[in-house]
């Protein structure tokens, strides 16, 4: 099942500031993220009109916290390349955060 859901109204001062996007920016209801395996955050460049930038915030299955960005043929809907795949930053103690 996949599932949208709206950031609320905090994300823009997270982003403003610099921060991480996270579970606790979902709008409404955070049953949504509670129960799914994979939560991502999606934005569309505000610059760059042909990208698209994806956090993944959730995945039980592999590792959250990773920031890919797409070049997008929008008018189509096509995902035309990869350019940019920036992996989690290591904690405190060497090791990436895996959930």
């Amino acid at each position: 099942m996949i599932t949208a859901a709206q950031g609320n109204r905090q994300i823009g001062v997270t982003e403003r500031e610099g921060g991480t996007v996270g579970l606790d920016h979902i709008s409404q209801s955070d049953l949504i993220a509670h129960h799914c395996d994979f939560v991502a955050y999606m934005q569309r460049g505000k610059l760059i009109n042909n990208q698209l930038k994806i956090n993944i915030v959730k995945n039980r299955e592999g590792m959250s916290n990773v920031s890919m960005l797409f070049q997008i043929d929008f008018p189509t809907n096509k995902m035309i390349d990869s350019l940019e795949v920036k992996p989690p930053e290591p904690k405190k103690g060497g090791k990436s955060d895996e959930s």
